[in-house]
């Protein structure tokens, strides 16, 4: 599969309907992200074959950290079957019948596009809903709005978004990582859970990372079994 043709990508809020600021943009708190795929298993697409295709769907489950990154914490894939749109809310329950068998191809779209389908999740979610505080402090929120944004502002958000989850080794990269990794203790998160999905590494790997920003000094030495200690920003006393 050299390259992703897709039908169709929807967004749902999911659990708790709540907005956070990601880059300057409002996006649910927690949300689904499926694509429908044509899994034309390399066969060249155009306009005259597009809809002869069946699609197989991925399903990322995604949430936004208090300190602004963008976590994958599950993924689903259904193998092909006829597009039929779709479905915001059902209770019906998956017919394996009517789904052909994963392959290894999906798999493998999966892992080669991760970066740029987390980048398309979340600029779908910021474009398709509008969020609306009620009295009680609550909040309503649209599916599958059309917010438009300038087209400026939706490259640069691919663009960090794509940065945050493939880097360079490079010391603007270990600055980055000590970035995110202090203000990830701040807001109470675990850091190397926010490092681990933000930049799809595993957990060695990630502490490889940490060690080394604390070998050029960009963190702090860490108890053994903590995180490095991060000193809060001075608070501006009032004047008056």
């Amino acid at each position: 599969m050299k390259e992703l043709h897709h039908r169709h990508v929807a967004t749902d809020p999911y659990g708790e309907i709540k907005p956070v600021k990601y880059k300057g943009f409002d996006i649910p708190h927690q949300f689904t992200a499926t694509f429908y795929l044509l899994d034309n298993d390399n066969v060249k697409v155009n306009k005259g074959n597009f809809k002869t295709f069946k699609t197989w769907q991925l399903k990322l489950f995604i949430r936004i950290t208090k300190s602004e990154t963008v976590e994958v914490v599950k993924s689903e894939i259904l193998g092909a079957s006829v597009y039929k749109g779709h479905d915001v809310f059902t209770t019906k329950e998956i017919d394996p019948f009517s789904y052909g068998t994963v392959q290894a191809r999906h798999y493998t779209a999966v892992k080669d596009y991760r970066t740029r389908l987390v980048s398309v999740a979340v600029q779908v979610a910021v474009q398709s809903h509008r969020f609306t505080k009620k009295a009680d402090g609550s909040y309503t929120v649209t599916i599958g709005d059309k917010i438009e944004f300038p087209e400026g502002e939706l490259e640069s958000l691919n663009t960090e978004v794509s940065e945050e989850t493939y880097a360079k080794l490079d010391d603007a990269f270990y600055s980055q990582v000590a970035e995110i990794y202090k203000k990830a203790v701040l807001e109470g998160d675990n850091p190397n859970n926010v490092l681990m999905q933000t930049l799809n590494k595993e957990k060695t790997t990630v502490q490889g990372y940490t060690k080394t920003c604390r070998d050029m000094g960009l963190l702090s030495k860490a108890p053994k079994g903590k995180p490095s200690p991060v000193r809060k920003p001075p608070t501006k006393r009032k004047k008056g």
